[in-house]
């Protein structure tokens, strides 16, 4: 009975300690050390990682405004797939007869061709349009001025005058721009079609006030006068329109190239580009024109600060040594683009309002093709510069050990990367160009060596038109293409990606596995947790700074501890920051349960290895007692035996 009273007293203090055990949280020493003494570091690498953020998102929102790209696509996709039809039409383009069929049309009243598609006059039942719907482009696009066809002709030379073939072909037809004037003579005598340097080309007007009809005839007798001929070496078809839905001029340019070797060279140039003119008129345009002029600031300031790091590393006598670091010479390319993009900016800015367009007119208005030209550049400027902004993030990635992963990874893998290069480039290059000669001189795919090298890329990732290679080069085709797949698209592709993830797994490692490496999640918390405790605590309790958590830490460090409780922090420390404490225990580094299981292990390891030794002891202990004892029997029995000698001895002296 007293037994049973006893196991039913020892349980539940048992299962206390195993829910004690269970509840409490154990710290790691080494990464909580680091968390305290790398915070400053971290806090400054969130804020210029959320601050070049926070820029980048102001350079893209200000571009996106300045572009309108959901308006622009509305009025592009009307031009170049239903007035062009680019995907359907354009591309059958071949010849010069073609040509004319495409811009005048095939019938009068089932097609019209591109110039009657332009002016149209009539709805599709046939009926009129009013007045006031005449020079409207797919109903909502009105024509500004009317349509411009220009043509570049090359002179005529005599290519062949030290040939022996001179005789068959006598003269060349050159690239070199041709400006004398053609055609057959007017009323004055003078050649109709004259060069125009603001044109840049022979040019000729379709005024929007004729209507269709008259331009129509216009073209024909274009066509009847041999207006294209084998001087011809490019012929624009420019116009611009006005949808006043969206507040948005669109230009227009229909490019065709003349082959020297006959026909038309494909694919045909389609440009076109909505611009603004009407520039800070909206609210929202007001709104753009503040993140504008905040925007060049921060380049200001970007560029100030990389010339400050300049004069720095000059000032120590080391200027190549801000040169030799690459992102340095990212910075800087980042920030010239910038510029030179706000300096396009302006260009525009000043060109739209130093020239405000005057409609309606019967003239070609050059400031629509400008503006154009203009906002075309600085697209082309900012959107490579966007790729220099996603590069440059991997800048401010560095303080964070996990968004810092593929920096690491090429850092690794970099000696066996560029030696992989190399293979691969002679690899794939030497295929590129023999792909250049084979097919070069039947496809277009393959008539450049760029060309060639675009074409093998994408045979890469599966875009390829294999019957039309064999159809060339049977025998080629099939041992060309299967050893590419083989060696470039299997081969040499998983090698590459053997490295890199061998690489990665290496970058993935922490240098000290006591130190695991933190998540983005982890220290944001740690912010917040720093951020609410930023308070005034208990008057009556002394300060517990960083500093002193951290030199706690190193003691329990340099002992060979690695994880502790809090209790145990505790114990360590003066009296009165107990309270403190509780308020700094958030910005430790918890354990994480396979180093606690480690560490327990340990010690439980240790303390078998402590009671073995122990048993070993009382062991020997135990022997040493059994033989002392023996000792002393003996001793006794030696005593006794040595007794009756005495006593005889003692009677012979008496």
């Amino acid at each position: 009975m007293q037994e049973g009273a006893l196991t039913g007293r020892r349980t539940p203090r048992l299962e206390d300690s195993l829910e004690e055990e269970a509840e409490t949280v154990y710290y790691n020493v080494k990464a909580s050390i680091r968390q305290i003494e790398t915070w400053k570091d971290v806090k400054r690498g969130y804020m210029s990682l959320s601050w070049y953020i926070c820029f980048v998102l102001i350079f893209v929102g200000i571009l996106a405004m300045q572009m309108d790209i959901g308006r622009a696509y509305l009025v592009d996709y009307s031009l170049r797939e239903v007035l062009v039809g680019q995907s359907d039409k354009l591309d059958g383009i071949r010849s010069i007869n073609q040509l004319w069929d495409y811009i005048i049309g095939t019938d009068p009243v089932t097609d019209t061709g591109l110039v009657g598609k332009t002016f149209e006059e009539n709805w599709y039942n046939g009926q009129a349009y009013d007045p006031n719907e005449l020079g409207f482009v797919l109903e909502y696009n009105k024509i500004v001025g009317g349509v411009l066809l220009v043509q570049q002709r090359g002179v005529i030379s005599n290519c062949t005058k030290e040939s022996v073939y001179s005789i068959l072909y006598p003269n060349c037809y050159d690239w070199a721009v041709d400006k004398s004037p053609f055609g057959p003579l007017g009323a004055d005598g003078l050649p109709s079609y004259n060069y125009s340097s603001q044109w840049g080309g022979h040019g000729v007007f379709l005024k929007l006030s004729d209507g269709r009809d008259v331009n129509v005839g216009i073209v024909n007798d274009l066509k009847a006068n041999l207006w294209i001929d084998k001087q011809t070496r490019a012929l624009h078809v420019k116009f611009a329109v006005y949808n006043g839905n969206l507040e948005l001029f669109t230009y227009m340019d229909l490019k065709f190239t003349f082959g020297q070797g006959g026909g038309l060279k494909r694919p045909h140039s389609l440009k076109i580009q909505s611009v603004p003119l009407e520039l800070y008129t909206r609210p929202i345009d007001l709104f753009r024109l503040t993140l504008e002029m905040v925007f060049i600031a921060i380049v200001g300031f970007q560029f100030g600060t990389e010339v400050n790091e300049l004069l720095e590393c000059i000032a120590k006598g080391r200027p190549l040594e801000y040169f030799l670091d690459f992102w340095n010479i990212l910075d800087i390319l980042n920030i010239a683009l910038f510029s030179v993009g706000i300096v396009w900016r302006v260009q525009y800015v000043s060109l739209v309002s130093a020239n405000p367009l005057e409609v309606p007119t019967d003239e070609y208005k050059l400031l629509i093709e400008e503006s154009a030209q203009l906002q075309g550049t600085q697209v082309s400027i900012n959107s490579f510069n966007i790729l220099i902004c996603i590069f440059r993030l991997f800048k401010f990635y560095e303080f964070q050990d996990r968004l810092n992963i593929l920096t690491r990874t090429f850092g690794h893998a970099w000696t066996d990367l560029y030696h992989f290069l190399i293979m691969f480039l002679v690899i794939f290059f030497g295929y590129s160009f023999l792909s250049h000669v084979i097919w070069g001189p039947h496809l277009y795919a393959y008539n450049t060596f760029g060309l060639a090298i675009q074409t093998q890329w994408e045979m890469i990732l599966g875009n390829y038109d294999y019957q039309a290679l064999k159809k060339i080069a049977p025998d080629f085709a099939a041992i060309l293409f299967w050893s590419f797949i083989f060696f470039v698209a299997i081969v040499c592709l998983n090698v590459l990606l053997a490295i890199l993830i061998e690489a990665f797994g290496t970058a993935s490692e922490p240098e000290d596995q006591d130190i695991p490496p933190n998540s983005v999640g982890e220290q944001l918390t740690v912010a917040a947790y720093r951020l609410l405790s930023n308070g005034p605590g208990d008057p009556s309790e002394k300060d517990l700074t960083d500093e002193m958590l951290a030199r706690v830490l190193r003691h329990f460090a340099s002992d060979g501890i690695k994880i502790v409780t809090e209790s145990d922090i505790a114990a360590r420390l003066d009296y009165g920051m107990q309270g403190q404490l509780q308020r700094k225990l958030p910005i430790l580094k918890v354990a994480d349960s396979a180093m606690v299981e480690r560490e327990k292990g340990i010690a439980d390891s240790v303390n078998l290895e402590m009671n073995r030794k122990k048993q070993e002891l009382l062991r020997r202990s135990t022997a040493l007692l059994h033989e002392n004892t023996r000792l002393k029997e003996r001793i006794v029995q030696l005593e006794q035996l040595s007794k009756p000698t005495q006593d005889v001895l003692d009677g012979r002296k008496i």
